[in-house]
């Protein structure tokens, strides 16, 4: 806690316990955070129902496990090399950017 602002009371310390000095780092975050959870629920939803409608529900688990998988590893593997070749920093952009490319 900054040395300067004073505690909260007990409403506020309920409704709003953000300090005003961490309102600048609160809002962007909760915004990145609110469009983060609706593409992924909107992405979701429309995976769903285009898979379920053209091919059938049992296809799912299919997907997850012959599709998915092997691509989550070959992720992880990519971001990793990307880590030992990179700064963190230049890893940071160069995610940010192909998901704000992929959406």
């Amino acid at each position: 806690m900054v040395d300067h602002e004073k505690p909260f009371g007990r409403a506020r310390k309920f409704f709003w316990p953000i300090h005003g000095s961490e309102v600048k780092k609160f809002l962007p975050m909760s915004i990145m955070m609110f469009f983060i959870l609706f593409n992924y629920t909107v992405l979701r939803n429309t995976k769903d129902a285009l898979i379920i409608t053209s091919v059938g529900a049992e296809a799912v688990p299919f997907l997850k496990g012959v599709v998915i998988l092997p691509i989550s590893f070959l992720l992880v593997t990519f971001y990793a090399k990307l880590l030992n070749t990179f700064k963190v920093e230049v890893v940071f952009y160069i995610a940010i950017s192909l998901f704000i490319s992929f959406f």
